[in-house]
């Protein structure tokens, strides 16, 4: 018997902007992001410690250089950390936490 696979839920997560690291010209990242799970209670918990979860979101973004997320690479390596943050804050809250992606509905730079 095959294992039983629960549909993804995807939820939208409100859009952010950040300065990037610092260098010259000053550049802005604004980013607006889904996350994926199969468990509904993964939802409520992000929506109950938004706070948390938008602070370090916010931290690992400003840290991000301009050039290297101007690569394919780098964005994928950009979902997969933020994926990490929001998995490791979920945990430490003692929440679920099985966030399956991140994407990006939106990444625009400047």
């Amino acid at each position: 018997m095959p294992p039983e696979f629960a549909p993804l839920v995807y939820h939208k997560l409100d859009g952010l902007t950040v300065n990037l690291s610092p260098g010259a010209p000053v550049r802005f990242l604004r980013v607006t992001l889904t996350i994926t799970t199969p468990n509904q209670a993964v939802i409520t918990a992000v929506d109950k410690h938004m706070p948390m979860l938008r602070n370090d979101i916010l931290s690992l973004l400003a840290a991000q250089e301009y050039a290297a997320l101007n690569t394919p690479e780098g964005k994928d390596t950009l979902r997969e950390s933020l994926r990490q943050t929001l998995v490791r804050l979920l945990v430490r809250a003692s929440e679920p936490s099985d966030i399956r992606d991140v994407l990006f509905n939106e990444l625009i730079m400047q």
